[in-house]
């Protein structure tokens, strides 16, 4: 239903905003909309296994399939883990190699190399760190300095990452309790403040999103939910920044998911993030 749903829209001129997991229906959901570059094919990768999924990824990416940014997901399906992505054909005709690394101590070592290989994560999924490299991509003379950040604690996280940033570190990726961070050494770059927020109720997280977006905060990243359901926000905000944002959490059901997104863009906002039926959208806000 899905794969066939996604070719459908690709032909239509839909692009890809955010994939995420339907509780309701025990399976992955995706949010599109048409922005006017044409029509595309995409190619669903949807398994129970993290091998066969970094085999199909590599399979589509021999045939010209790059993946889409932040269109992957791995969740529980009540049997087991599900692991899904979308990507979408290049039309240049660029093929691209796709490689894993278990656990923070590979993770470390595979983000080290990564940047004098060519390669760049493009995914944190659980413990699984997905690496992306682009045939005859080019080494980089200069390597980043990375970390990985993580802690079954959310205030201990805030803290961790507060303390990198002052240090130069920005948030590259995100995967369950656990940040990816960044450092290109020698660089001088202002220093990034971040905030969590956790998404236990709707209406509190909501609120607090607009209080942060007032503040000029918004949004870098969500890690992995929990099992249980609940998100967190990792916002963003640079010392010289003078705009400020305005949010909306609503739930996603299949019959009014495309009335409440019309509504929403008709007032000014996109797509920020999804996760389960979880849709939460955010507009800059005009002096």
């Amino acid at each position: 239903m899905l794969r066939e749903g996604l070719a459908e829209a690709g032909n239509e001129g839909y692009g890809v905003l955010s994939v995420a997991r339907c509780p309701s229906i025990s399976h992955a959901g995706v949010i599109l909309r048409r922005d006017g570059a044409g029509a595309r094919t995409y190619r669903l990768v949807e398994t129970r296994r993290v091998s066969t999924f970094v085999k199909e990824l590599n399979e589509a990416g021999a045939q010209s399939f790059k993946l889409i940014p932040g269109a992957t997901q791995a969740f529980n399906a009540g049997n087991g883990d599900n692991w899904v992505a979308v990507l979408v054909k290049q039309q240049d005709g660029a093929r691209f190699t796709y490689v894993e690394a278990r656990g923070d101590e590979d993770g470390a070592k595979a983000l080290t190399e990564s940047s004098t290989r060519g390669m760049i994560l493009v995914a944190v999924l659980h413990e699984r760190f997905i690496f992306e490299q682009a045939q005859g991509a080019p080494a980089v003379d200069r390597p980043r300095e990375y970390r990985i950040v993580t802690t079954a604690r959310t205030s201990t996280l805030e803290t961790e990452i507060r303390q990198a940033a002052e240090k130069g570190f920005r948030i590259l990726q995100s995967g369950l309790m656990r940040v990816v961070i960044e450092r290109e050494p020698g660089a001088s770059t202002a220093i990034v403040d971040y905030r969590l927020i956790a998404m236990r109720r709707m209406a509190t997280a909501e609120r607090e999103l607009k209080m942060a977006g007032a503040e000029g905060f918004r949004i870098a990243t969500l890690p992995e939910c929990s099992a249980q359901g609940e998100g967190m926000f990792i916002l963003h905000r640079t010392p010289d920044t003078s705009g400020r944002f305005d949010y909306r959490v609503g739930t996603l059901k299949e019959d009014t998911a495309s009335e409440l997104l019309r509504s929403a863009e008709a007032d000014g906002f996109r797509v920020a993030q999804l996760f389960n039926d979880v849709v939460v959208l955010e507009r800059a806000v005009v002096p």
